[in-house]
């Protein structure tokens, strides 16, 4: 009888899974990325975006670019006092934005970026470059003159210990820092110290860095021995991946971004945009949709519903089909805390599990036995709001019915996976 039950059960989730994916006609699986088309939604550059809890998407251009329907229709907000283009952005858990422009100002929207504030406005000794914010919602500046730190909110900033000119700044889930400079440096105390995190890297002319949910870091290099490197060891060696050692002027990597199911969109200096699907092999140029002398692509973004949008020197364009998983719709900022059903379901040795958490919290996956008892604990540290993918590699264990648990704040979610040999 057990045996006949847990068969129906099998049987069951089968359709279940299936019957999800016919759902999702519009959806593009990793690996068959070249289903990807484009539509230009907005006249306009777009150097940067962020998209806060609401779903409202902010790109930054001679001024801010704001859409409250991912991205089809778009608003122009003025800054005060602008005279170029805002160059970076990053948004914390309470919605506040902060924004940098080409000319190393730095601004500040605590309303949904209806209004912004110019900070430090009568400094004439400091010019802001790039700009992140960690989880505890610490910002950080990168500047001509190093690293800044700010606890409260942008109000007043501190010294950190790197006092040379910084490019590019990126924050990663556990709060470690890593900057380009000439060559790639991280610090994993806040900036009060820093190491040379390089070897392996053949150009360190890094132009866009990216993160993916295994917290795998990649650099977007120039030319001349460039392309995409990866670090899967939080910076300390870095190898190729299939899209690099190009010394070709068109194909400088010009932006990067990771989706939910670890595919890579590369965007270039001029052959448009490249697509690397999560299995590391699979490359592709998708660019139906662009025109055909491919603008330069400067930044990606996913909205809340799943598409991706592309910003260019000329136009901003977005996907005709949802590109941020490959099973349903997770939206970026959920209003509490989602966990999918892991997919495939029922799987042999290894599953994939995706979640979402609406603010910074210590969030533990844990996978349990029917006798109720830990077999694995998954994940178990601080995280930012967003989507999030982890595996379960259950070579190991033994057959049968097992539950996944996500514990974040105060919600906990559990659902039920089938383990076959």
């Amino acid at each position: 009888m057990k045996t006949l039950f847990l068969i129906f059960m099998i049987l069951f989730l089968s359709i279940y899974v299936r019957s999800e994916d016919s759902a999702c006609d519009n959806s593009v699986k990793s690996g068959n990325l070249t289903g990807i088309t484009w539509k230009a939604v907005n006249y306009g550059s777009a150097r940067c975006f962020v998209v806060n809890s609401k779903g409202i998407v902010f790109a930054g251009t001679w001024g801010i670019l704001r859409s409250e329907d991912n991205g089809l229709h778009w608003t122009l907000i003025n800054l005060p006092n602008i005279s170029f283009e805002v160059n970076s952005m990053a948004i914390n858990s309470n919605d506040v934005i902060f924004a940098t422009t080409f000319d190393g100002k730095l601004y500040r929207s605590t309303i949904d970026g209806l209004n912004w504030t110019q900070l430090f406005p009568n400094s004439t000794n400091l010019s802001f470059r790039c700009v992140d914010i960690n989880s505890l919602d610490e910002i950080f500046v990168g500047t001509e003159s190093g690293v800044l730190r700010s606890t409260d909110n942008g109000n007043s900033f501190q010294n950190t210990v790197w006092a040379s000119s910084v490019d590019k700044l990126i924050i990663n889930n556990n709060n470690d820092i890593f900057i380009s400079s000439n060559y790639v440096y991280r610090s994993i105390d806040n900036g009060d110290n820093w190491i040379r995190t390089s070897s392996g890297l053949k150009n360190t002319g890094v132009n866009a860095f990216a993160f993916n949910s295994l917290g795998h870091i990649f650099a977007g290099t120039a030319a001349d021995n460039g392309g995409v490197f990866v670090s899967t060891d939080n910076g300390d060696n870095w190898s190729t991946t299939k899209y690099s050692f190009y010394d070709n002027m068109d194909s400088v990597v010009t932006a990067l971004a990771c989706n939910s199911i670890n595919d890579i969109f590369i965007g270039t200096f001029s052959m448009g945009i490249i697509s690397l699907a999560n299995d590391g092999t699979t490359l592709n140029e998708i660019n139906v949709g662009l025109p055909a002398y491919h603008p330069v692509i400067t930044s990606f973004a996913f909205t809340s519903d799943g598409y991706i949008l592309a910003g260019t020197l000329e136009n901003i364009y977005r996907s005709e089909q949802v590109v941020t998983t490959g099973i349903k719709d997770i939206d970026n900022f959920p209003a509490t805390c989602l966990l999918e059903q892991n997919y495939p379901n029922p799987f042999y040795d290894k599953t994939m599990i995706q979640y979402s958490i609406s603010k910074n919290a210590q969030t533990k996956i844990s996978v349990f036995n029917q006798e109720g008892r830990i077999v694995k604990i998954l994940i178990n540290q601080i995280q930012s709001p967003g989507n999030y993918t982890i595996y379960w590699n259950a070579s190991d264990a033994l057959p049968g019915v097992y539950n996944y648990r996500i514990e974040s704040g105060e919600y906990t979610i559990t659902k039920k996976m089938v383990l076959l040999k």
